[in-house]
Formats: C-alpha cells, sequence, structure tokens
C-alpha cells in the first residue's frame, strides 16, 4: 500500500519490559473477569473456589498495572481534568471505607460494584500505542469466545422458560456485560480487521441482541442496537459507493419497519413476548424517589463516599435493612458515590473527546474511539456505566486516543497496515 505518511516509531514502539507488563495485565485480567461472571452461576459452582481464582488474576494484572502507568498526556487539558477526575475518584474510594472482611472482599472482587471501577481510568495512563490497542483487540475476540462457550455451558439456565427467574437473568446480564458487549467496538473498528474477524464479532452482538429480547432486558437491546448504528454508520462514511448507501439505508428501513411490525404481531407470545410484556413497565422511577428523598443537599455535591447508601425498602429480595448501595440508573449511580463532582469532572473528559475524535481526525480509529465515548454517555441514562468491564476500559482507552493529535493524524492506510500484519491472536495477547 502506498502512502506518504511516515509513521513516528514511537506511535508504534514499546519495550520488552512493557510488552511483558500489558501481557500480564490482560491475562490476570481476564482470569479475574472469567472467574467473575462465574459468581452468577452459584448453584453450580461455589464463591469461594470462584474467589481464589479471581485473587490469582487479581495479583496478576497488578504485577502488571505497576510498570505501564506513566503520568504524561499529550493534551494539557486531559492532564489537568484527568488528574482532578482520578484524585476525586480516590477519595471516593476513602470515603465511607470499612475496614472488615465482607466489605473488603466485595471491593477486590465485585468486578460490578467495587474499588477497581473506581481505579479503571487509569488505563488512559497505559503507553499511548499502536500496539496497545492492538492487544486490546485481541482481548475483546478472547472474551467473545468465552462468551460463547459460556452460552453453551449453561444454555439450558440462560434460555430458562421462567422470564421472572433471576438466576438466568443475572447470567445472561453479566456474560454478555462482561463478555460479549465490547464486541461492538471490533466492528465500529472493522476496516481493521479480517472479514473474520468481523463476522465473528458480528455474530456475537446478534447472538447478544436475541437473548436480550428473550430475557426483555430492554438496556441491553438498546446499548447493542445503537452500537449497530454506529457501525452502519461508519460503514457509511468509509464507502465511496453511493448506489451501496443508499441501497443499504433502504435496506435497514425496511427491516426496522419489518422488526417493529414483527413485534406487535407477536403480541404476548413467541420470542418478542415478554419484551413487549415488560415494554412500558416502569422499574425504576419509585427506586430514584427513594434515593432522591434520601440525598441531602451535601450528598448531592460530594456524593456519600464507595459505601454509600440509600433508604429503598420493599424492592430487593431478602433485603432487610431497608438500604442499598446501588442504583441502576447510571448518573444517579455515578452521584450517589462521588456527587456532582464525579459526574461533571466525568462530562468535561467526555464532550470534547466525543467532538475532536470525531470531528478532528482522519482515521476511523479516533472515530470510532469518539463513536464508544458518546454511547456510553448516552448511556449515563439507561445502565451503570462505570464497571470494571472491557466496555469501560475501552472508554478510557478511547478518551486517550481521542486526544492524542498524533494517533488522531495517521491516516487510515497507515493503520490498517499495521493491524492486519499480524492475525495469530494468542501469541500476540500472552507472548
Amino acid at each position: 500500500m502506498q502512502h506518504n505518511y511516515i509513521l513516528d516509531p514511537r506511535l508504534t514502539y514499546i519495550s520488552s519490559n512493557k510488552l511483558k507488563s500489558l501481557n500480564l495485565f490482560w491475562l490476570g485480567y481476564i482470569i479475574f473477569i472469567l472467574a467473575y461472571v462465574l459468581t452468577t452461576t452459584i448453584v453450580y459452582l461455589s464463591y469461594v473456589m470462584l474467589q481464589a481464582v479471581q485473587l490469582v488474576g487479581l495479583f496478576i494484572f497488578i504485577m502488571g498495572l505497576i510498570n505501564l502507568i506513566s503520568f504524561k498526556f499529550d493534551n494539557k487539558y486531559l492532564g489537568f481534568m484527568f488528574t482532578l477526575f482520578f484524585s476525586w475518584q480516590v477519595i471516593t474510594i476513602f470515603r465511607g471505607f470499612q475496614f472488615n472482611s465482607n466489605f473488603i472482599k466485595l471491593m477486590l472482587f465485585d468486578a460490578g460494584f467495587g474499588m477497581f471501577i473506581y481505579l479503571a481510568p487509569a488505563i488512559v495512563l497505559f503507553p499511548r500505542t499502536l500496539a496497545t490497542y492492538k492487544k486490546l483487540f485481541n482481548v475483546i475476540i478472547i472474551l467473545s469466545i468465552f462468551y460463547l462457550i459460556y452460552n453453551v455451558i449453561f444454555f439450558k439456565d440462560i434460555t430458562n422458560s421462567d422470564r421472572t427467574s433471576l438466576r438466568s437473568q443475572g447470567m445472561m446480564e453479566s456474560f454478555a456485560g462482561f463478555l460479549s458487549f465490547q464486541a461492538g467496538f471490533i466492528l465500529l473498528t472493522y476496516i481493521y480487521h479480517t472479514p473474520k474477524r468481523r463476522i465473528f464479532a458480528l455474530g456475537v452482538i446478534v447472538l447478544t441482541i436475541l437473548l436480550a429480547i428473550y430475557r426483555a432486558r430492554r438496556g441491553l437491546l438498546f446499548m447493542c442496537v445503537t452500537t449497530l448504528l454506529c457501525y452502519f454508520m461508519i460503514y457509511l462514511i468509509t464507502t465511496k459507493n453511493k448506489i451501496l448507501i443508499i441501497y443499504a439505508s433502504v435496506l435497514l428501513s425496511v427491516i426496522t419497519v419489518f422488526y417493529i411490525s414483527n413485534i406487535y404481531k407477536q403480541g404476548q407470545g413467541g420470542l418478542f413476548g415478554y419484551l413487549m410484556a415488560r415494554g412500558d413497565e416502569d422499574t425504576r422511577s419509585g427506586v430514584e424517589e427513594y434515593m432522591i428523598a434520601d440525598m441531602s443537599d451535601t450528598d448531592w455535591i460530594i456524593g456519600k463516599g464507595i459505601a454509600g447508601e440509600y433508604y429503598c425498602p420493599n424492592i430487593d429480595v431478602n433485603d432487610v435493612t431497608g438500604y442499598r448501595n446501588v442504583i441502576e440508573t447510571g448518573y444517579l449511580e455515578i452521584m450517589l458515590k462521588g456527587g456532582g463532582v464525579s459526574l461533571v469532572l466525568y462530562l468535561l473528559i467526555s464532550l470534547p473527546a466525543i467532538f475532536i475524535g470525531i470531528f478532528g481526525s482522519r482515521n476511523i480509529l479516533s472515530k470510532a474511539s469518539g463513536m464508544w465515548i458518546l454511547l456510553n454517555t448516552i448511556y449515563i441514562y439507561p445502565i451503570v456505566v462505570t464497571s470494571f468491564d472491557v466496555r469501560y476500559l475501552i472508554y478510557w482507552t478511547a478518551i486517550g486516543i481521542c486526544y492524542s493529535k498524533k494517533i488522531r493524524q495517521i491516516p487510515d492506510e497507515v493503520l490498517v497496515e499495521y493491524f492486519q500484519k499480524k492475525d495469530k491472536i494468542l501469541k500476540e495477547v500472552f507472548i
């Protein structure tokens, strides 16, 4: 491929020492998260065994993490805002931290609501090189493979005909949230991947959509569909065939109309029945009202800290205290723990990144990163966006990409040539 652009070696080089650390980090993380999602299958496996595996993963990824952090920024604004945001994250951890065994276990092993959520933004301090991003792509594929494996193993549980089963719901949501949804980033950056990877990633997202419909998980369904729409937008941006653009647009419109009409025809039965039954069900306003009533003026500003709770009786099964330490509405969860300070700093970092990533770049990597940040900013309402999952790690990696002028200016033909140079997943991740 011929081009006049000369790629700065510093954008591809990573020392052998840091490469080993990066491999350790991702290997440890994969072990940690694969064990964590299995905690929803507790009837088959014990917490003690799974937490022992998590502890091994935790030890490995912390070993790798130490050598990867470098407090250097390509953008002064990001450097200033991130320092404020991350400092407040650390303060939030210390505010309300409890030194008892149960609380510490929760903080260490719960990827959904533990302390690593607040430390996850540190991934923006990893080496901002193409080698780092290529490694991330491979990790996404590996977790997606395990998503399929887990679904096969626990197929009967996930497709349990009892649509109200909390265990089946928890398994499906955990598998999807921590193992499959990030495959959407492969689709957004599809031009850098082989056709096999593209088809595989698309299949994973489609399977996630089907299971989300079956179990009527509206938030997850919304996330997957909007990701596919962004994938379609990027596809239109990259193609120069106007006839194909028109054809694809018409086809998408027809499919959408058919999809909606099919949902209504299904009524209360079939694949869409349970989803339709829950279509206008309000499961949040009551919880939100309880939280709002329990928040003081000070709480709205600085939050209640990492152990923050609010009075909300008769909501959770087997509730004995009447207090909840989580709310499923994303922006309220941020404010419950870190207050308006956390939310404002979060938005002050994300909003400029969206603009410069999508409109101030020459390549799809930056535009896709901007779209990923945009999607996760939109998701602040329907879901909890802050979890120690790859989706959130991609979010902060994307922040680093969007704020890096050097990365935004790399032509796509150079990136395609680099990312498609090798395709041996296990070798690239673990060696």
